[in-house]
């Protein structure tokens, strides 16, 4: 059994059924899920993800004034009423460290009474959730990881009579369009820094940075193929192959040649087989955003040489079509989470709006243009 269907049982046949005897207060006016953390709200759980925090466990949330008058009795209640097992596994948890299940009936049950406006703050680093009423402006969707946009919209919503977190869900299903755009124009860019080196540093025998050249480019690939298919992408990297193979287009078709680029024994030959990957990337991308595909097969202009394609007319051609907020936009950084990479700093989204003063500066690339030009004139 896995985790959602253990869990909607659990909803169902014990949490509800207590909220509603002893807390009928409570009982009409809530919703439960199991979001947020773990491989289980992927559908991704095994006998290995039962090490710590599997089990009987669910998120109840209530409004902030029933939050601030309920939570502290309700919570009695539960400690008191829910069994010491459900379906044979135990329904309390350790509290330090990671949650092990545990038979120790002092231990707390896994249910966490929270509100949509917490669960946003934690997960998306925002301080309301009236969206319906006050969209986000475009550059506030570019500082949230889509590793809480996906903890948002990924598990199971098994109740709610309040609406307000199905809504949450509706609103966050996928960014707007001149985001997707902006991240798609991004993604080009990025992977044609890396995919460029495979075959150059192949040549001089730099075996070490090839692979590591070659191991990026693929990583590139994945994230335009889940960009591609509107679908937000795990943060944690031990998801990202299943949720890959999950994709309803291009995954399947590319990943035999993704795979083989990694496992190759002769370096440098490699770009050969994403060739197609892309062609196949780029023909999807014309059909599902509107822009036809530019005259991409020939060296780039300042290129070594050892690679076929200049993807810069891919990427400018997608930028190009960007409406709205983003079309006037001086940079062309991508998102926030396309070039942070510490995982601990995306965990934790209030911090990385301290970033947003990176989309009010000019281009990097201009920047260091005008810095070239400069020193090549001795000044």
């Amino acid at each position: 059994m896995q985790s959602l269907e253990l869990n909607r049982a659990y909803y169902r046949d014990c949490v509800s059924k207590i909220l509603e005897k002893h807390c009928p207060e409570i009982a009409g006016r809530h919703a439960a899920a199991l979001i947020g953390w773990g491989s289980e709200v992927l559908g991704n759980d095994d006998a290995i993800s039962r090490r710590y925090g599997w089990g009987p466990r669910v998120l109840l949330f209530l409004t902030q004034d029933d939050h601030r008058v309920w939570a502290e009795r309700l919570s009695e209640i539960l400690e008191e009423r829910v069994p010491a097992t459900f379906l044979g596994f135990p329904t309390r948890y350790t509290d330090e460290g990671p949650p092990y299940p545990t038979t120790d009936p002092k231990a707390g049950v896994g249910i966490a009474l929270t509100t949509c406006e917490r669960f946003v703050e934690l997960y998306l680093g925002l301080s309301r959730i009236d969206f319906a009423a006050h969209p986000l402006c475009s550059k506030d969707w570019l500082l949230i990881p889509e590793a809480g946009l996906l903890r948002l919209m990924a598990g199971e919503v098994y109740h709610d009579s309040v609406g307000t977190l199905t809504a949450l869900r509706e609103y966050f299903r996928y960014s707007p369009d001149d985001v997707w755009r902006y991240k798609l124009a991004y993604q080009w860019t990025a992977l044609a820094w890396d995919i460029d080196l495979i075959g150059l540093c192949a040549h001089r025998g730099d075996t070490l940075s090839a692979r590591i050249a070659v191991a990026r480019s693929v990583e590139r690939v994945v994230r335009l193929v889940f960009l591609l298919n509107k679908v937000y992408q795990p943060g944690y990297l031990k998801w990202v192959h299943r949720e890959f193979l999950k994709l309803p287009a291009l995954a399947a078709e590319v990943y035999p040649a993704l795979e083989e680029a990694m496992t190759r024994a002769d370096c440098g030959e490699e770009v050969e087989l994403l060739y197609p990957v892309l062609d196949r990337l780029i023909a999807f991308q014309g059909d599902c955003a509107g822009v036809p595909a530019p005259d991409y097969k020939e060296p780039p202009p300042l290129g070594p040489g050892f690679f076929a394609y200049d993807l810069a007319p891919v990427a400018e051609g997608i930028r190009r079509s960007i409406q709205g907020d983003l079309a006037t936009l001086k940079t062309t950084v991508g998102a926030l989470d396309q070039w942070v990479t510490d995982q601990d700093l995306l965990m934790v989204p209030s911090q990385l709006r301290l970033l947003a003063t990176v989309y009010d500066c000019e281009d990097p690339k201009k920047t260091l243009f005008e810095r070239t030009r400069l020193e090549d004139k001795g000044v």
